[in-house]
């Protein structure tokens, strides 16, 4: 006779075995099962522990039942299923059955390490099971910056655009992935405006305008993006691009470098120019001195309306305005864009010479000024003539303005340096060093020049006079061509009584170029002087010594 036990709870056999001579009872006892055979003989039954059945039903592969065995098992636990469900999955891995094995896989996330599965779906042809092994990671949140690397990984193999944009751009809680990792791997595969998504989201604004400038090159775009920033971030991200973009995109770099310079940007984000879409002005959004001509040095700022004043003065924040210096290695060998920059700068943020940081409106004043002095490097040389002479007269405003500070030493050693004459005599003019700016003339021996000078400063300093005698002197050639120099100079002496006669005579004698002509008015007005003299002095002598016997 055949006995055979079934547990109907999970429909399966759990014992069968030939009982000999027949069964003649069955009795339930004692945690057992006794049976009575026909020969008289007792078998005693008794149910394994649940160790030995998972052992039988792994022998057997026969996963299921272990999996609904452990769920009855005070025993086992999740993890301890989900070993399980490992071993059944190995077992249909080593099959071939790799849909199926990676269904089990999928059961053992959260207690199994992802290692253990990724290793075994690496090759090539598994890679459409490894990316659904790798999506339902992300999304029960157990993935790490690996894990999101090999996942945009086997997009970008797969070539699913469309599946890696979702992955992306999925706005659902439960998709969680590195975001530093998805914007290094979108970039290096070329998923540019996926990876820039992910940087405008996270605000990632170091990473977005690397892309946009190192790797898409969208230079308007960079720098509208960081027109939407505050101005402590504008000067950050300037500070490290302002040299592209001033090769790229110079007028509307300009413009800003000058709005950000002069406290132009509003503290509040999106309300800059390029953010709001509003045009510029003129062709770098403020009226550039170079293009349209600038308000004279020392012009007043226009006076804020009273009735808005106030309001305006309670609800500002505080102005943020870096110094201008820091920009000038951006304009390194562009020195006509740092003309343009820092006029736009004196012209918003000292109009009329505000004296709010000394030391820093004299460093831009003297800057200026040197780049004033430098010849401009314009392909057009009519345009470049044009330029020239526009910073020539600009250099000569500057020095003229006293309310402008300027170290006054440095800037007359960059006139002469650059040969500026004009500009050396406006700082000796300065420095009440007349006597320098009458040698300046002459060591260009311009003497229309130094007659005027003379005819201004002598006045008040005759020595000047002597001076230039001395010049004319020395000078044959000079006193040739311009004799009456030497007549109105020698005129002045003689009235002033600058030198005695004998002493004019002995520097003129010098000079070979030198004719009585030129001298017989001073001759004769000396003689007759010195006659009249002599003439004075015999008749007080006859007039005292006539009086003489009255006082014996």
């Amino acid at each position: 006779t055949r006995v055979t036990l079934f547990d109907p709870s999970q429909k399966y056999v759990a014992y069968s075995d030939d009982v000999r001579g027949g069964l003649r009872a069955a009795v339930s006892a004692w945690g057992g099962l006794f049976l009575v055979s026909g020969e008289g003989k007792l078998y005693h039954l008794e149910e394994q522990d649940t160790e030995h059945k998972m052992n039988a039903l792994f022998k057997q592969h026969l996963y299921v039942l272990a999996v609904s065995l452990a769920r009855r098992s005070p025993g086992y636990d999740q993890e301890a299923i989900a070993q399980i469900y490992r071993r059944y999955g190995d077992y249909l891995h080593s099959k071939g059955d790799h849909d199926g094995a990676m269904t089990q896989y999928l059961k053992t996330l959260g207690y199994l390490e992802p290692s253990y599965v990724v290793r075994k779906f690496l090759d090539a042809q598994r890679i459409r099971h490894l990316t659904s092994y790798l999506q339902e990671l992300h999304k029960r949140g157990y993935a790490t910056a690996d894990h999101t690397t090999l996942l945009i990984n086997c997009y970008t193999k797969l070539n699913d655009a469309e599946k890696l944009a979702e992955f992306i751009k999925s706005e659902s809680d439960a998709v969680k992935f590195d975001v530093d990792t998805a914007i290094r791997v979108c970039s290096q595969a070329g998923y540019y405006d996926l990876a820039l998504h992910l940087t405008r989201k996270s605000e990632d604004h170091a990473a977005h305008l690397k892309i946009l400038i190192d790797s898409v090159h969208r230079y308007a775009e960079a720098l509208g993006y960081i027109c939407e920033m505050m101005p402590e971030m504008v000067d950050q991200f300037m500070r490290q691009y302002a040299k592209i973009f001033l090769e790229q995109l110079p007028e509307r770099t300009i413009q800003l470098l000058v709005d950000l310079c002069t406290g132009q940007l509003k503290r509040e984000v999106g309300s800059q120019h390029a953010a709001t879409g509003v045009e510029p002005q003129g062709a770098a959004g403020f009226s550039l001195p170079t293009m349209y001509g600038m308000k004279p040095f020392g012009a007043t700022r226009p006076s804020p309306d009273p009735s808005t004043g106030a309001a305006s003065r309670s609800t500002e924040m505080p102005v943020y305005a870096p110094s201008p210096r820091q920009f000038f290695g951006a304009f390194a060998g562009n020195n006509d864009l740092l003309v343009k920059f820092l006029e736009g700068v004196v012209q918003r943020r000292w109009p009329g010479g505000e004296d709010d940081d000394e030391d820093e409106r004299r460093l831009i004043y003297g800057t200026l000024l040197e780049l004033y002095l430098t010849p401009c490097e314009l392909e057009d040389l009519t345009a470049a003539e044009e330029e020239n002479a526009r910073r020539n007269q600009r250099a000569i405003e500057m020095l003229r303005n006293p309310a402008i500070l300027l170290d006054l030493d440095h800037a007359l050693i960059l006139c002469r340096t650059a040969g500026f004459d004009e500009g050396q005599v406006i700082i000796y003019e300065r420095s009440e060093m007349y006597d320098e700016i009458l040698r300046s003339w002459m060591r260009v021996d311009d003497v229309p020049k130094i007659m005027d000078a003379l005819d201004r400063y002598g006045s008040n300093n005759p020595s000047l006079y002597t001076v230039v005698l001395t010049y004319l002197a020395d000078n044959p050639a000079i006193l040739s061509a311009h004799p009456e120099a030497l007549r109105t100079v020698m005129k002045r002496v003689d009235q002033e009584n600058l030198m005695p006669p004998l002493k004019v005579l002995q520097l003129l004698c010098r000079n070979s170029a030198t004719t009585v002509g030129m001298i017989r008015d001073y001759l004769c007005t000396r003689l007759e002087s010195e006659q009249r003299q002599q003439e004075e002095v015999t008749l007080a002598t006859d007039y005292i010594f006539d009086l003489w016997p009255c006082f014996c």
